[in-house]
């Protein structure tokens, strides 16, 4: 397995499957952050690492991670939070008015997609982490204790929230990115 960055702060590590069982881009995918395998899950009371196909994933980390790596936007609601965890948390609204509940889900949903890597799942039991800057550093944040819970999937570390100097970032995820594109690319 290739691995990048620290596995005490973040790391991210893939090994291709060269089977081409289920196409070029399947790889074991592991993230680890405070020496915890954040995509370590169980299934039925067995223990899984996950294995798919991370085209998708790797591409959002190229275009939407540059992105967020140099954004100085906060979050775009009046609600408080000391990470994406609590604030989506209190950003729940009450009101008759529909047009202000539409404006309102409008904006949280569009944030945490835009900083979320869940929607490049494609199928796969990804946990949900959500990437923030947050001055000098980034924050990874998830809650998957409800997450794939209709699919008996459990994510043996399902909550936590951790900070990075934004270099560190980019230099692992940039790393990543480009071993990974050049092992697909040579291996196709």
């Amino acid at each position: 397995m290739r691995v990048f960055g620290d596995k005490k702060m973040f790391a991210i590590g893939y090994e291709l499957d060269l089977s081409g069982e289920y196409g070029p881009g399947e790889a074991e995918f592991r993230v680890f952050i405070d020496c915890k395998s954040i995509c370590t899950y169980t299934n039925n009371g067995i223990a899984y690492e996950l294995k798919w196909d991370i085209r998708g994933v790797v591409k959002w980390l190229e275009e939407e991670m540059s992105r967020i790596l140099k954004e100085e936007e906060g979050f775009p609601l009046p609600v408080k939070g000391i990470n994406a965890n609590e604030l989506y948390e209190n950003s729940h609204l009450e009101t008759d008015n529909q047009d202000e509940l539409d404006d309102w889900y409008d904006k949280r949903n569009d944030w945490f997609y835009a900083h979320s890597w869940l929607s490049s799942r494609a199928g796969s039991p990804l946990p949900d982490l959500v990437f923030r800057r947050v001055g000098s550093m980034i924050e990874v944040s998830w809650d998957n204790r409800e997450l794939y819970k209709k699919h008996n999937v459990k994510f043996v570390n399902p909550v936590g929230v951790f900070y990075f100097d934004v270099d560190y970032m980019e230099k692992v995820v940039t790393d990543f990115v480009n071993a990974f594109n050049e092992d697909l690319k040579n291996n196709s």
